[in-house]
Parts: C-alpha cells; structure tokens; sequence
C-alpha cells in the first residue's frame, strides 16, 4: 500500500487525493438533477445549480488547478457552476460545469485538477 499524499486545494487541506477527491464528489452528490434550463443552459441533462457558498468558494479553487484553467473561465469569468449529467453522454455521470460571465458553458475535469493540485501549502 503506497502511503498517502496530502493536498492542498485553496486554503483547504487534505491529508489524501482520494479525500480531496471525496470531497468533489460529494458536492456532485448534492445535486442529483432537475428538469429546468439554468440560463441557456438547456434543461437536458438535468443541470442543477451548486448554490452553497462554501461549495462555490471550493470549486473556484478547485478550477484555478485545471491544467488550463483560461480554458474553463473563458474571457470573463465564471458567473456559477453546474452540475450536469456530461453532454458527451459517457455513462450519465454527472460532472461539474461551468456558466461563464458571458452565458457560454462547459465542463471541465475535476480529476485532473486535484491531480495538479499542489502537494503542500501554497
């Protein structure tokens, strides 16, 4: 058994990856889907808004790991974050998605963040 690696997501420490990656998908948990469009986000795939402050704060921290976060933020920036069944159709997971300042939307990695996030605090 390989020993544990600590991680640091914003502010938020974590004694594990797999913790660190318990933590995302409880915030997936949270949000089992709804039936409306959030904006233009159209209603397929059942986008549910993640509305809780702390998660929010979480997940800005978490996208700024991406390993090409101007390509989750865009130009303007991230007005909420989704959770939606992926549109690519793999499996129905559900996975975090971003509406941006100027209403276009996408998804974007949540593993491959925590893979980068820094391995002690920054």
């Amino acid at each position: 058994m390989s020993p544990a690696i600590p991680v640091w997501i914003g502010n938020r420490h974590y004694p594990s990856v797999g913790e660190a990656e318990a933590a995302c998908r409880s915030i997936i948990d949270k949000h089992p889907g709804r039936s409306e469009p959030i904006g233009p986000v159209s209603a397929q795939g059942n986008p549910q808004l993640v509305d809780d402050p702390d998660d929010v704060a979480f997940l800005h921290d978490l996208v700024r790991l991406h390993p090409t976060p101007e390509t989750v933020f865009g130009t303007t920036g991230v007005a909420h974050f989704l959770v939606r069944v992926n549109g690519k159709g793999y499996n129905d997971n559900r996975c975090f998605w971003v509406l941006r300042d100027d209403e276009t939307f996408n998804d974007f990695s949540w593993p491959e963040c925590v893979k980068n996030a820094p391995r002690q605090a920054g």
